[in-house]
Order: structure tokens, then C-alpha cells, then sequence
């Protein structure tokens, strides 16, 4: 078995190597190629294969998802379907991301966790330091896509865990402020064309800000999922919502996919408010 920190350290490679591409604004059909390849490397890497061995199912489902989305942008790319390729290979990239994110830790030893804590941190604090340098480029608006009050009361709740030694708990937390902080991060790089008053120059800015919104909350509900406390009831209703989301969602992707991208906004929103509700009654909200 891989030593816990040779796991950390290939894990927090893979996320940088999906933030840098997702932030390369990739277009066209040879920067497509490029990004494709990229993305099969990050798929058949040491930490994708330790992730399909001994990661948390829902870490293994989005890998598993993620080949897929891999398997169809390469199949649209050969039938010179390009943009439905880029919007393909993106998601896939995104789900990789969010795999490593979700990959668990419980069975680490102590010093083990603790270190996850401290990197953990240390990702938050580089992708908020990022976003800060963006926003201020592009002005007060932008700033408003990260939730800081949100984010603070994630830091703090990890925190409070981590003073009694609680290292579950406060990597749990800490998780989700990494979702929150990334997909912020990720939006404001990649929506260069997306007026932030959440009006759009182009239904396909705004399908793309509907799926990069669905991705970030779709995050937080897994993460209240591995707390073995939930009620059963609770559970049960939070993953028939989830199924009916990820339902719509693949709707919304098939119509993006033939370039009707304003219905496929709406029936994501749809999905979001599935979601939304999922994470009501696991109490995320």
C-alpha cells in the first residue's frame, strides 16, 4: 500500500494540474487535443489508480464519470463536434478535480490527518490568495462569486475541530471551503465573457456558469454524505434527490451537446434546486 504521504503529495499534484489547465482557457481543435491528452494523463495516473483501489465511492464515481465524459469529447472531436468536445473534456476535468478533493481519509493514521489538515489550509490559502489576484483585476463584482462569510465559517468550524483533535471533522470542513474556494477560483478564470451581474453575452456563457454553479454545490452535498451521523431517513431522501439532479444534469448535457444551450441552462437550474434541496435535508444549509 502507497505511504499516506507519498498519497497527500501525488493528490495535491493532481489538483494542481487540473487547476492550471482548467485555468488555461483551452479553445479550438488543437488546444483541445492538447488538454484531452492532458486529461488521459491525469486519468491513468498513480493517484487516479489510488483513488479506484481505496478511495471514497463517490470519489470513485466521478473518476468513472469523468472517463466516460473522456470517451465522448473524444468521439465528438473526431466528428468535428468541437464545442461539444470542449464542454465534455471541461466537465471531466472538473470531476477529476473534485475527485481528489472527496478522496478519503478516514482510515489515515493520526499524524496523517493532521498533515492533511495543514495542506488542506494550505490549498485554501493558495486558491483564495488567486482568486484575490483575479478579482481585483476585474473589479468589485467578481469578488462577490466567492462566498467569504461562507468560507470563514467553514475556517472556523475546522478550527474548532482541530483544537480537540477532531481531525475528521475538521478535514471535512476544511473540504468543502476547498470545493467552495476552487469552484470560485475556477468560475472567475474561465468566465472571461460572463457579465458578473449574472446576465450573460451568450447562452453558452451561462450554461457554463449553471454547470461550474451545479459542480460546486453538487461537492458540498457529497461532502455531508460521509457523515456516518446522518439520519437514514435523511440520507435516503438526500440520494433520491441527488439521482434526480444528476438525471437532469445529463439532460442538460445532451442538449448542450447539440448546441441548445439556453434549455440546457434552465434544466440544470432545475437540477441545482434538486440539489439545493438534497443539501437542505442533510442540513448543509
Amino acid at each position: 500500500m502507497m505511504p499516506q504521504s507519498a498519497w497527500l503529495s501525488r493528490v495535491a499534484l493532481a489538483g494542481s494540474a487540473v487547476f492550471a489547465l482548467a485555468g488555461l482557457g483551452l479553445a479550438g481543435e488543437v488546444e483541445l487535443g492538447q488538454k484531452l491528452q492532458a486529461l488521459a494523463r491525469l486519468l491513468a495516473s498513480p493517484t487516479a489508480a489510488q483513488i479506484d483501489q481505496q478511495g471514497a465511492p463517490q470519489a470513485q464515481d466521478k473518476l468513472a464519470k469523468a472517463r466516460a465524459l473522456k470517451d465522448m469529447a473524444d468521439v465528438a472531436r473526431r466528428q468535428g463536434k468541437i464545442g461539444e468536445a470542449e464542454q465534455q473534456a471541461g466537465e471531466a476535468l472538473r470531476l477529476v478535480s473534485e475527485a481528489t478533493v472527496l478522496a478519503s481519509w478516514r482510515q489515515a493514521p493520526i499524524d496523517a490527518r493532521r498533515a492533511r489538515y495543514r495542506d488542506l489550509a494550505d490549498g485554501i490559502a493558495a486558491y483564495r490568495d488567486s482568486f484575490d489576484e483575479a478579482a481585483r483585476a476585474k473589479g468589485p463584482a467578481a469578488a462577490r462569486l466567492l462566498d467569504r462569510q461562507r468560507l470563514a465559517d467553514l475556517l472556523a468550524k475546522a478550527d474548532s475541530h482541530a483544537a480537540t483533535q477532531r481531525w475528521d471533522e475538521a478535514n471535512a470542513a476544511l473540504e468543502t471551503a476547498l470545493v467552495l474556494v476552487e469552484n470560485a477560483t475556477i468560475d472567475l478564470r474561465n468566465n472571461d465573457t460572463v457579465v458578473y451581474t449574472q446576465s450573460f453575452q451568450t447562452p453558452r456563457d451561462e450554461f457554463r456558469f449553471e454547470s461550474e454553479r451545479y459542480a460546486g454545490t453538487f461537492g458540498l452535498v457529497q461532502q455531508r454524505l460521509k457523515d456516518e451521523r446522518l439520519a437514514p431517513e435523511a440520507r435516503r431522501r438526500a440520494q433520491s434527490l441527488i439521482a434526480d439532479a444528476e438525471n437532469q444534469r445529463s439532460q442538460a448535457l445532451g442538449l448542450a451537446g447539440n448546441g441548445d444551450y439556453e434549455k440546457a441552462s434552465r434544466v440544470l437550474e432545475e437540477a441545482q434546486k434538486r440539489l439545493l434541496d438534497a443539501a437542505q435535508a442533510l442540513g448543509a444549509l
